[in-house]
């Protein structure tokens, strides 16, 4: 219950702008607007906010260093998040997060329609290391499932 509520304390002030420029943005242009305009800069700080937690590597060879450097960083991860390693060998890293404060925040202020978009932070990241390792994700919470399984994969020739 604990990490719950810190997790909501960190999330709460990084939602509140989104939060509020949809509710007063919709009585102007509509909340399907809003979220279209807001969403991009909620994958924009999603992302960043998983460069922090994620190191950047320079060569799909360093990819055993990506792996031992996020279990290294998961001092970051366990006041907010709820994750077990489900997989690890020298080729992948699969992490099961049972919970997302961020996801779990937007519904309760009507504004699920952005948690799309602080998902998609995570294959933004993906994306700008596209050629170092990749990204799977088949359950995502912040469509209704009860985990997210990321699963981080050694690029080889």
């Amino acid at each position: 219950m604990v990490k719950k509520i810190f997790g909501y304390i960190v999330a709460f002030p990084i939602l509140l702008p989104f939060i509020i420029f949809v509710h007063v943005a919709r009585i102007f242009i509509g909340k399907e607007k809003a979220v279209q305009i807001c969403g991009p800069y909620a994958t924009s700080i999603a992302k960043s906010f998983l460069g922090i937690m994620l190191p950047k590597i320079y060569s799909p060879k360093d990819f055993h260093l990506f792996r031992s450097k996020t279990k290294e960083n998961f001092w970051l991860w366990k006041p907010i998040y709820d994750f077990e390693i489900k997989e690890e060998s020298e080729d992948i890293l699969k992490l099961n997060i049972f919970n997302c404060p961020f996801c779990e925040l937007l519904p309760a202020f009507k504004l699920s329609e952005l948690n799309s978009h602080v998902c998609q932070g995570d294959w933004e990241f993906a994306k700008e290391n596209e050629g170092l390792w990749t990204f799977e994700r088949i359950h995502e919470i912040g469509k209704g499932d009860s985990f997210c399984d990321h699963t981080y994969k050694r690029i080889t020739s």
